[in-house]
This record gives structure tokens, C-alpha cells and sequence, in this order.
């Protein structure tokens, strides 16, 4: 599973108890923190709504005439109101809260630069760079059939492929085998560069290239020979899409 199919699960149903789910969180943690928190709000959401139901004990008060049972239901109405009209306003902020705080988050995810996003997305998506199996020949251009990037063939074996978000739009993710080890390999349409940037981590380094009106990152560990990867595109590309490197 990844995160992007994770986070609208927990969305959608956060205390589900599907194994895919709770396998990626127990790898991710940046998925996992949203999880605890996620768990953390529906708790105090429960707590906060389990005094509100209405009052089913029994009554032990002494028979009363009609009307006066009517004044004092009143009464204990409005004296539950007042309770609970705090925890109410406490809910709504909370939400309020959370629905902001979502949406400062996506803002932040958005301006990030694109170097520290690549960074960020092969991080979120760190299990897939363990994976030895070669991607079907249908899978492959099922999902490359959807973006305009160069012929892949020329690429070595491709043992990862997705639709991702990247940033501003859809991109694609593929992770390539390759001299030294597993390549990330970014085809982002939306997010145009001007010239080749370094991408540089403790861990990883690359290089951000434009690819006509988008770019593409190349990514592995020290010492992979990423360049020639980006030659080998920039001749795939020469009589269809452009590439600059």
C-alpha cells in the first residue's frame, strides 16, 4: 500500500483493520504518526460525545402532577444543555482546528522545493526500494501510457511503477536496478525546472532535469553513474519529447 492510499483510508475509515493498511504503517512512519493521531482524536471525540445521549436511568422521584413532570424535564434539559454546550464548543474547535491545521499542511507540502520534495516523496515511499521483481510488461504501460515521457526500454530493469501526487499534479514513480543499487526515478509534467539541479542527502544524491514543459529526478546512493541513465533518456527523447540535461 502507499501513503497517498493510506492517508484516504484513515480518512475515510480509521479504525479499519485491513492488514495491507497496517503493514505500510508499521514501515512508514510518517504514516504510522498520522495513524496514532488519528486514533488519539477519535478517542477524545468519543469521550467527548459519550456524556450526551440522554439520561436513561431510572427515576426515583415521588409521582407528580402532569405539568410539573413537564417543568422539570424542561429544567433537566436545560440544565444538560449548559453541561454539554461547553464540550460542544470544544468539538467544534477541535475540528476546526484539525481542518486548518490540514490545510496548512498541504500549503507547506506544495511550497517545499521541489529538491526537498523528491527527497521527501523516495523517503515516504522508502519500502519500495527493496523490491527485486521486474514490473509486468502490462502494468508498466498501463501507467506510462498516461504521462508523455521517452521510450523506457532503454532503461535497466524497472521493479517499481505508480501514479503519484507530485506537488502541484500526477507524475510517475519508477524505481530502476541500478550499477550500485536501486534508482528512483520522478517523471514530474507540472513541475518545470530551468536548468539541472543537484539533489544531495545524507543518503541519496541526484540531480533534477527538465523534460519539455516538466521535469524529472534521477536519484540512487553515492556513487551511482546516474548520468548515464539521463543520457540514455535524452537519446530516447530525441525524436519525441525534449530533454535537457
Amino acid at each position: 500500500m502507499k501513503c497517498e492510499q493510506f492517508r484516504k483510508k484513515l480518512l475515510e475509515e480509521p479504525g479499519n483493520e485491513d492488514a495491507d493498511f497496517h503493514a505500510h504503517r508499521q514501515v512508514c512512519p510518517p504514516c504510522d504518526k498520522a495513524y496514532q493521531d488519528a486514533m488519539l482524536f477519535e478517542k477524545q471525540l468519543s469521550d467527548a460525545f459519550s456524556d450526551i445521549g440522554p439520561d436513561t436511568r431510572p427515576d426515583t422521584r415521588p409521582e407528580t402532577r402532569p405539568e410539573t413532570r413537564l417543568a422539570d424535564a424542561v429544567q433537566d434539559s436545560v440544565r444538560r444543555y449548559r453541561k454539554n454546550r461547553r464540550r460542544y464548543f470544544s468539538i467544534t474547535a477541535a475540528l476546526m482546528m484539525l481542518t486548518l491545521a490540514g490545510a496548512a499542511s498541504f500549503h507547506l507540502y506544495q511550497i517545499r522545493s521541489l529538491n526537498d520534495f523528491v527527497l521527501s516523496h523516495i523517503e515516504h515511499e522508502i519500502e519500495q526500494l527493496n523490491n527485486t521483481h521486474v514490473v509486468s510488461h502490462s502494468r508498466l504501460k498501463q501507467l506510462v501510457s498516461q504521462f508523455e515521457v521517452p521510450d523506457l526500454s532503454v532503461l535497466p530493469a524497472i521493479t517499481y511503477v505508480e501514479k503519484c501526487w507530485m506537488r502541484t499534479g500526477y507524475g510517475l514513480h519508477l524505481i530502476v536496478q541500478g550499477q550500485k543499487g536501486p534508482v528512483t526515478l520522478l517523471f514530474m509534467p507540472n513541475e518545470s525546472v530551468e536548468h539541472s539541479q543537484p539533489i544531495q542527502s545524507a543518503d541519496f544524491t541526484g540531480k533534477l532535469y527538465s523534460l519539455g514543459q516538466g521535469s524529472f529526478a534521477l536519484v540512487g546512493i553515492p556513487g551511482e553513474p546516474l548520468e548515464m541513465l539521463a543520457e540514455k533518456l535524452r537519446m530516447a527523447s530525441a525524436t519525441g519529447v525534449t530533454l535537457t540535461l
